[in-house]
C-alpha cells in the first residue's frame, strides 16, 4: 500500500511538504558549517567562561535555582524520547522498512536539538547571572546592622571591595560570552527557528486533517501526526523562556547596586567600584540576536511586531 505522509495529499501540500524537506536539508548543512568555522572560537569562549567560573563559588540559593529548573531538564530528556519515538513511528508508517521521506523526522531531531542546545546554554548563563546578583545582594546585607568597630570596618571594606571588583568583572566576563554564543549561534539559530515555526504549521494542520479528514485512521498514525509537533513546541518555548530568563535576571542588578551605594559604611574605593558596575550595568544591555537581524530575547514577539532589532553595544 501507498503511503503518503498527508492524508488525500493534494499539489499544493505536496509541495509545502517537499518544501519544508528542502528547507531542514539547507538548515542541517547551516548548522554543520557553523560548528566548523566557528568550533575554535567557540573552545575559546568555553574557557573564558570556565576561568571565570572557577572564580565564584556557588551558593545554596544557586543549588536551589537547578532544582528549579530540573523541569526543564526533564522536559529535554522526554523530548528526545518523543524524537525517538518519532523516527520509530515513522519506520512503522513506512511498512517497517526504511524510506527517504524519513529523512524529515532525523532533519527535525537534529534542527530541535540544536535549538535545545542553545537553550541549555542559555539556562546555564541565566544561573550564573543569579549567582553574581545573589553575591552583591549578599554584600548590603553584611552592611545591614551599622553597629561596627572602627577596625572591623576596615577589615570588612578591604574584603568587600575585592568581592565587588571580582563580581563586576565577572559580570563583563559573561556579557562578552553573551555576545560570543549570540555570534556563534546567530545564523543557524535563525535558520532553525525559522524551520521551527514551518514545521509547527505543516505538522499542526497535518494532525488536524489525519484527525478529522482521514478515513484510514490507526494509532501509529495518530502519533506519528501528534509526536513531531510536541518535539517542535517544546524547544521554541524552552529558548524562548530562558532568553527571557537572562534578561530579567540583568534588569535586577540595578536595585541591588543601588542598594548597595546607600551603605554609609562604604570607603570610597568601594563606591567608585560600584559606580563604574552601574554604569557598565546601565550602557551594555545584552539582547540575543540573529545576524543582528532577528531578535529571539523573548522580545522576540515584541521585537518582530514593532520591527525593533536590538543590538548589543
Amino acid at each position: 500500500m501507498h503511503y503518503t505522509r498527508v492524508p488525500n495529499e493534494s499539489s499544493t501540500t505536496r509541495k509545502i511538504r517537499i518544501s519544508m524537506k528542502v528547507a531542514g536539508a539547507v538548515t542541517i548543512v547551516i548548522i554543520w558549517a557553523n560548528y566548523c568555522l566557528k568550533h575554535s572560537k567557540m573552545i575559546k569562549t568555553a574557557n573564558t567562561f570556565m576561568l571565570m567560573n572557577t572564580k565564584m563559588v556557588y551558593t545554596n540559593e544557586i543549588n536551589k535555582s537547578w532544582k528549579k529548573y530540573s523541569v526543564f531538564y526533564i522536559l529535554v530528556f522526554l523530548h528526545l524520547i518523543l524524537n525517538a519515538g518519532n523516527l520509530y513511528t515513522s519506520y512503522l508508517s513506512y511498512q517497517e522498512r526504511f524510506d527517504i521521506r524519513m529523512l524529515t523526522n532525523v532533519f527535525d531531531f537534529v534542527i530541535c536539538l540544536h535549538i535545545l542546545q542553545y537553550a541549555i546554554i542559555l539556562g546555564i548563563i541565566r544561573i550564573k547571572f543569579e549567582e553574581l546578583r545573589l553575591k552583591l545582594s549578599e554584600l548590603s546585607n553584611d552592611y545591614g546592622i551599622e553597629r561596627y568597630v572602627t577596625f572591623v570596618t576596615v577589615k570588612k571594606n578591604n574584603t568587600t571591595l575585592l568581592k565587588v571588583s571580582t563580581i563586576r568583572q565577572g559580570y563583563a566576563v559573561l556579557l562578552d560570552v553573551c555576545d560570543d554564543v549570540s555570534k556563534f549561534y546567530g545564523s543557524s539559530i535563525l535558520f532553525s527557528l525559522t524551520y521551527a515555526f514551518g514545521v509547527t504549521v505543516y505538522y499542526s494542520y497535518y494532525a488536524l486533517t489525519h484527525s478529522m479528514i482521514s478515513a484510514e485512521k490507526s494509532w501509529i498514525d495518530t502519533i506519528d501526526a501528534i509526536l513531531p509537533l510536541i518535539s517542535v513546541v517544546i524547544a521554541v518555548t524552552a529558548i524562548c523562556i530562558l532568553a527571557n530568563n537572562v534578561t530579567d535576571q540583568m534588569l535586577k542588578f540595578p536595585d541591588v547596586i543601588n542598594k548597595l551605594l546607600d551603605v554609609r559604611f562604604f570607603q570610597r574605593e568601594i563606591k567608585t567600584e560600584l559606580e563604574i558596575f552601574s554604569y557598565q550595568v546601565s550602557h551594555k544591555k545584552i539582547m540575543f540576536q540573529a545576524c543582528s537581524l532577528f531578535s529571539i530575547d523573548c522580545g522576540l514577539l515584541r521585537s518582530v511586531s514593532n520591527n525593533n532589532y536590538p543590538i548589543l553595544h
